[in-house]
């Protein structure tokens, strides 16, 4: 499963390719603005600790992390990048 960092335009078109490609993909957003994101795409809404970042990756079978978040929100990207560095994930930006 493909885990989507989101909340940007940029994501929701991540989401929706990869979607038609018949990937499984786990969109994640700290707000619940997801009109565009088809049905297929789980989600996952709220804030993302360490903690709960890893259980996803374990828990979900995440196989990478595509971080698709603004530019300013330095602190997922840093926190996205060291959970993939510790998991042995891809990270993607």
């Amino acid at each position: 499963m493909i885990l989507i960092l989101g909340g940007t335009s940029e994501s929701r078109e991540a989401a929706i390719l990869c979607a038609r490609q018949n990937y499984p993909v786990l969109y994640t957003s700290t707000t619940d603005i997801m009109d565009e994101i088809p049905q297929t795409v789980e989600r996952w809404i709220g804030l993302l600790s360490s903690d709960i970042f890893r259980n996803l990756i374990r828990h979900r079978c995440i196989s990478c992390v595509i971080d698709a978040t603004h530019p300013f929100a330095v602190e997922i990207s840093q926190q996205a990048m060291d959970v993939c560095n510790q998991t042995n994930i891809p990270y993607l930006r």
